[in-house]
């Protein structure tokens, strides 16, 4: 995915490469979603959930792209489903990192975010950790 706020994707505007960038993108991705399709049908692997990447430019228009997630009969991850439907708290580690925490009596998640600098994150490290803990212990 060429993320719409990416250096790359301000680099190929400029060149005015960006339309024919994404065209190509497009075939070659719906041929390999194609594939992959018919491979994990072939495997016995059935769809299970979906995933729309909200901050990404997909095909052109559409703003966004679906990752779909196969799994055989029975074999479906949970954690999987409840993090796409956003019904789990999850914690997040890293520069740039969102931890989600899910409050199940108001059907809502809140999110703590660390900061993207590398180096703000490592001097700041002890501020994240205190953030998350206040935030999950509520």
């Amino acid at each position: 995915m060429i993320k719409r706020a990416s250096r790359l994707r301000s680099v190929l505007e400029e060149q005015g490469a960006l339309g024919e960038t994404e065209q190509i993108r497009g075939r070659r991705m719906e041929q390999m979603l194609a594939r992959g399709e018919q491979f994990a049908g072939e495997q016995g692997y059935l769809p299970y959930y979906m995933y729309r990447q909200k901050n990404s430019a997909g095909h052109a228009g559409s703003g966004g792209q679906e990752n779909i997630g196969y799994a055989k009969p029975g074999s479906e991850c949970l954690y999987n489903i409840l993090i796409m439907e956003e019904m789990q708290s999850i914690v997040a580690l890293g520069a740039g990192a969102s931890t989600k925490k899910y409050h199940s009596d108001r059907g809502q998640v809140s999110r703590i975010e660390n900061v993207k600098s590398v180096t703000d994150y490592i001097s700041r490290v002890d501020e994240m950790i205190e953030r998350k803990r206040h935030a999950l212990e509520r």
